[in-house]
This record gives structure tokens, C-alpha cells and sequence, in this order.
């Protein structure tokens, strides 16, 4: 068989429905090194939906070396899995692909995988580029993993002694310091979510004591209340030292046995529906005098 031949059958391999046919194809099309299986290796990394398929089409293409596949490897650093995400990585050093440099830098600070942040970290001193001495730098300082911590080490000295690059030391220091002061201020944050929060149940407390007290004391003085008044909220909150929201909650848990209310938030008053007692002008006034009497105040 002619290598065009067996590039062709390997090609027809690639859209198997068998995942380990189409994963042996993707891997020999590696080896035979025509651009013409680039694209169809491209379809397979952004599109098959076995993952081992789609690594070995990444690497592949890192082995072929095409150009055209820069890009879509850049993608892949976001697939799902973490293999397809490490040999991305490793085909994007292979090709010293430097306009992955943004993409490796975001993975080697977010990746939840420890391999591929480390496959990351190898990769940028790969690059050559001394833009990635403080990214690395960075991980170095607060990265928890060893083996992490380690490579990014590695990376950095690595780019600092290409690019004879001063200063290391100043910027671990730097770079330590600035550690401190966003724990600092995190643990600061997190002191005030709990203050927040107790203050938060403090308030509640004090609102639920509030409606219980106009929940007993108000309808004593509600008793005295004419049919369809209208009474606001500013005159009863004045008088209980409370809110809009805490008494509208207690007028909601008013008893009904007597009279009803009607409650207008949007305008804060409320009535007093009282349709049983039908009652003279003379008859109000003298309602009106006894709640003076009484010390109600609307």
C-alpha cells in the first residue's frame, strides 16, 4: 500500500463509528506528515465525542506542525477533559505556537488539573517569551501544589537566564507580598460577611419582638377605629418605633375576629373595615375624643 493510499484508508478510519478504529487512525495520521489530514484531525480535536480520540488527534496535530492547527489547539485548551486539555498543550510546544501565550498563561492560573498546569508551566519557558516570567512567578508563589510550585520554578529560571532578566528575587518578594495582602483582606471580607450576618439576626430579632408587640398592642387601639379609616403608616410607626416593612408584616398577622383590614403599600396607609358598626357623625366625634383621651395618636 502507497503512503497516499494509507493516508486515504486511515482518513476513512477517522469517521469509524468504532471509537478505537478512529483512535488508531487519529494517531498513525501523526506519522505520515501531509497537510491534508490536518483539517480532517482539526474536525475530529473540536468534534468527536470520545475524548481519547480527540488527544490523539491533538497530538497528532502537534506532530505534524501545521500552522493551521494553532487555533483550534488554543479551543482545545478549554475541552472538557483534561487529556485532550494536556496534549494541547504539549502539541502547542511542540510547534513553539506563541500565540497561545495569553491561553497558556489563563490555564496555568485556573486549570483544576495539576497535570495540565504543569504541562502548562513547561510549555511557556518552551515559548521562549519573557512575558511569562511573572504569570510564572506568580503560580510559584501561590500555587499549593509542590509539583506545581516546582515546574513553575523550573519555567521562570529558565526564561530569566535566556533573557538574562534581573530582578527575580525583587518580584518573588513583590509578588509574596502582594499574597499577604489579598489574604488580608479576604479573611477582613469574611469578617464582615459574619458581622453582616449576625447583625443580620440581630436585626430579624428585634423585628420579630416588634411584630409581636404591635401584633398584642395595636388592635386594642384599632378598636377604636371608624369604619373605613384610612390611617397611615407614619402616625402607627412614630408611635411603635418601627418600619414600614415590620408593620405591614404585624398587619398581616393581625387577628380578624373583629374588624378586617384593607393594606396599601404602595400609598403606606391601611383601612379599618368595620362594616357591622354603622355609626352617626356624633357618634364618631365622640370615637375621636376618646382616642385623645386614650393617647392614640391618629
Amino acid at each position: 500500500m502507497t503512503n497516499n493510499e494509507e493516508t486515504n484508508e486511515a482518513l476513512l478510519q477517522l469517521q469509524d463509528s468504532d471509537e478505537s478504529i478512529r483512535n488508531q487512525a487519529a494517531l498513525s495520521l501523526g506519522w505520515m506528515g501531509e497537510k491534508e489530514v490536518v483539517n480532517p484531525l482539526i474536525h475530529v480535536l473540536l468534534n468527536d465525542k470520545s475524548e481519547k480520540v480527540r488527544a490523539n488527534a491533538a497530538m497528532s496535530l502537534g506532530q505534524l506542525g501545521f500552522e493551521e492547527a494553532i487555533d483550534s489547539l488554543i479551543k482545545s485548551l478549554k475541552d472538557e477533559d483534561y487529556n485532550v486539555r494536556g496534549m494541547s498543550i504539549y502539541s502547542l510546544g511542540l510547534m513553539k505556537a506563541t500565540t497561545a501565550l495569553g491561553a497558556l498563561i489563563e490555564l496555568l492560573k485556573n486549570d483544576p488539573d495539576r497535570e495540565a498546569r504543569i504541562a502548562a508551566a513547561e510549555t511557556l519557558a518552551q515559548l521562549g517569551k519573557e512575558e511569562a516570567i511573572q504569570p510564572l512567578v506568580f503560580t510559584f508563589v501561590n500555587e499549593e501544589n509542590k509539583d506545581v510550585k516546582r515546574e513553575a520554578k523550573e519555567s521562570f529560571e529558565k526564561l530569566a537566564k535566556l533573557h538574562n532578566t534581573k530582578g527575580i528575587e525583587l518580584l518573588i518578594k513583590e509578588e509574596e507580598a502582594d499574597k499577604t495582602k489579598r489574604a488580608i483582606a479576604f479573611h477582613q471580607k469574611e469578617r464582615e460577611k459574619i458581622i453582616d450576618s449576625l447583625q443580620n439576626k440581630e436585626i430579624e430579632k428585634k423585628r420579630s419582638e416588634k411584630i409581636a408587640t404591635l401584633v398584642l398592642e395595636l388592635p386594642q387601639q384599632l378598636d377604636y377605629a371608624i369604619h373605613n379609616e384610612e390611617i397611615s403608616y407614619e402616625v402607627i410607626c412614630a408611635e411603635f418605633d418601627c418600619d414600614n416593612v415590620t408593620l405591614e408584616l404585624a398587619l398581616n398577622q393581625m387577628p380578624k375576629e373583629h374588624f378586617n383590614l384593607e393594606i396599601d403599600s404602595i400609598n403606606r396607609h391601611f383601612k379599618v373595615i368595620k362594616p357591622q358598626a354603622k355609626l352617626s357623625d356624633e357618634a364618631k366625634m365622640k370615637i375621636k375624643l376618646l382616642r385623645k383621651k386614650f393617647g392614640v395618636s391618629w
